[in-house]
């Protein structure tokens, strides 16, 4: 199971950071996924530790395939980056049950709760990792540094 959810102000700060890419000749889609990857993080760690205290006993397979990766094209808008936190493809089907349950299981949350007590750590961990990375880039472009 993947958790998504939409960050608003993102397409001004997209915006604003294609302006400044263009003007500095920088990549503003790799400082934004650098923010993004790392707030993914975040929310990847609440969900591996409420996995743990809702499958003791189990195997830890798809606990240890929980992870941030880039999103899928399909899932974005034309030049919109995102990245998704969730199980690996070959544990994803066994996430989903434990996360809504099935007819003789009930269920056992774990994404939705990690992400609801993880979001405002996340997204300070966005804004602090965007805002390094674009000084980064913008540093390197100053001195005339390739990406």
């Amino acid at each position: 199971m993947e958790v998504t959810f939409e960050l608003e102000g993102a397409a001004e700060l997209h915006r604003g950071l294609l302006e400044l890419a263009e003007l500095y000749e920088m990549d503003a889609s790799r400082v934004l996924k650098s923010g993004l990857r790392k707030a993914g993080a975040v929310v990847v760690e609440a969900s591996k530790l409420r996995l743990d205290n809702v499958t003791r006993g189990g195997t830890g397979k798809t606990r240890d395939s929980i992870g941030v990766r880039a999103a899928p094209k399909a899932d974005l808008e034309s030049d919109d980056v995102g990245v998704a936190v969730g199980a690996s493809k070959e544990r994803a089907f066994i996430a989903r049950f434990l996360e809504h349950g099935t007819s003789k299981m009930s269920a056992r949350p774990h994404a939705g709760p990690a992400f609801d007590t993880s979001a405002p750590q996340a997204l300070q961990v966005f804004v602090r990792e965007t805002s390094r990375a674009l000084k980064r880039a913008a540093k390197r472009a100053a001195r005339g540094m390739p990406r």
